[in-house]
């Protein structure tokens, strides 16, 4: 008999901090089966971040636990040179309908019966400060709509995102490349 194991690991650097590095927010938010209209209020204080190639993966989350028993949010940009080098000019705004964005929102800990699609269908990203090297400096804002893609249905209409990991104390526990 042969066992084979496979490891999992997440991707960036994983950093977990006493102090809270943003906020996710919404007044009203629905996920069928688990919440109906309530308030929506998740501190964020871990964060992972990792660029690979030329893509930049951004988890953060409410506590210090896998993602599956957790409440967050992912943000996947494409197109990191060309972020990177317009935010010599100052901060950049990108429309989540674009390839070069996209927002996804997790509620494991939450709903963790629920297989909601949480993603945002509509709104934008404001990246304002942006280093990828381990424990960079990380500062964004969003307003988006998100929609449980699966069913159709609008979970909210105006979710809020915060983001501050620019604190010269944020550094990451551990790194976990993902490329070569």
């Amino acid at each position: 008999m042969s066992i084979t194991a496979i490891l999992l690991v997440a991707p960036g650097g994983c950093s977990y901090l006493e102090d809270t590095i943003g906020q996710l927010s919404a007044k009203t938010f629905t996920v069928k089966g688990c919440l109906q209209s309530a308030e929506l209020d998740v501190p964020l204080n871990a964060v992972a971040i990792d660029a690979c190639a030329d893509l930049l993966y951004v988890r953060a989350q409410n506590a210090r636990t896998p993602v599956a028993a957790a409440d967050g949010i992912i943000l996947q940009f494409t197109a990191l040179e060309q972020l990177l080098q317009e935010l010599e000019g100052g901060p950049v705004v990108l429309d989540v309908t674009s390839p070069r964005v996209t927002v996804t929102l997790f509620l494991n800990h939450t709903c963790p019966d629920s297989f909601a699609s949480l993603e945002a269908t509509a709104g934008t990203v404001t990246v304002t400060s942006l280093q990828t090297s381990t424990g960079g400096d990380l500062r964004l804002a969003a307003t988006v709509t998100i929609t449980d893609t699966k069913s159709g249905d609008l979970a909210s209409p105006a979710v809020t995102i915060d983001i501050d990991a620019s604190d010269s104390s944020y550094r990451p526990l551990r790194d976990y490349p993902v490329c070569p």
